[in-house]
């Protein structure tokens, strides 16, 4: 069965990263005025009103620790915006968007990514392959303002009763 889905083909750094189409709210070129905020974590970019909410502005490159990236002027200029089923808005800045693209569900590989720091695994958790045959990280939103390890818990046996 060929299942497919849209997503947005975001770039950060010199890497490919595909969203979720259905996970977006909201897509900004211009973005609006970001306010820096003291003792905010390092991959805070700082604060930001969107649809009258005050929300945190996530630096994408910096959740990645891709901090060795030169970054040109026309970089870390565009931002999403997610609704959470929180009630709340996420949002990151990223530097390029690409386009929403079709990616088939047979063209997605578990991501084998080992690095369990900031939770780099479940964020990157599929690889695929674009139509024009480069690598496209896809990311699970549900991780990427949880950077705190998850712990798995011992769930022990089952009990029938």
């Amino acid at each position: 069965m060929n299942e497919e889905n849209e997503y947005l083909i975001i770039r950060s750094g010199r890497v490919k990263f595909g969203l979720y189409a259905k996970d977006i709210f909201n897509v900004y070129n211009e973005i609006p005025k970001i306010r820096p905020l003291a003792k905010q974590g390092a991959m805070y970019a700082g604060i930001a009103m969107i649809n009258d909410k005050m929300v945190c502005v996530i630096d994408f490159r910096k959740r990645l620790a891709m901090n060795n990236y030169a970054i040109s002027e026309n970089d870390n200029k565009r931002m999403i915006v997610f609704h959470t089923s929180m009630g709340e808005y996420l949002v990151i800045l990223v530097d390029e968007i690409i386009g929403f693209r079709t990616i088939l569900q047979e063209s997605m590989v578990k991501h084998e990514l080992k690095n369990t720091q900031m939770n780099m695994n479940l964020l990157l958790p599929m690889v695929a392959k674009g139509e024009d045959r480069s690598l496209i990280m896809i990311i699970d939103t549900t991780y990427i303002d949880k950077i705190e390890p998850i712990a798995e818990e011992d769930s022990g046996d089952l009990e029938f009763f």
